[in-house]
């Protein structure tokens, strides 16, 4: 996952901090693709994606959620959309 061009720290929540990282192409005063994720980094640094909204080729570029993580099988992805904006 590339680096973000923004990053606001939310809340700790079961000794986790969560934070949001924002990526937009080419800039934020000329947006053509966007994500905004939810995530947490473990104490070995590594960053763990909760969730994401983007406008992905996966979706035709329609802006949609996508759910990345679940506490009992953290290895799954779940690229069906579950919401749309």
């Amino acid at each position: 996952m590339a680096g973000f061009d923004y990053t606001y720290e939310i809340q700790e929540y079961r000794q986790r901090t969560y934070q949001i990282g924002v990526r937009v192409d080419p800039s934020f005063n000329t947006v053509e693709s966007f994500a905004v994720v939810l995530f947490f980094r473990r104490a070995d640094g590594e960053r763990v994606t909760v969730a994401k909204v983007d406008n992905a080729e996966h979706d035709e570029g329609r802006i949609h959620i996508d759910r990345h993580y679940r506490e009992q099988s953290a290895e799954t992805k779940d690229r069906s959309c579950v919401a749309y904006c």
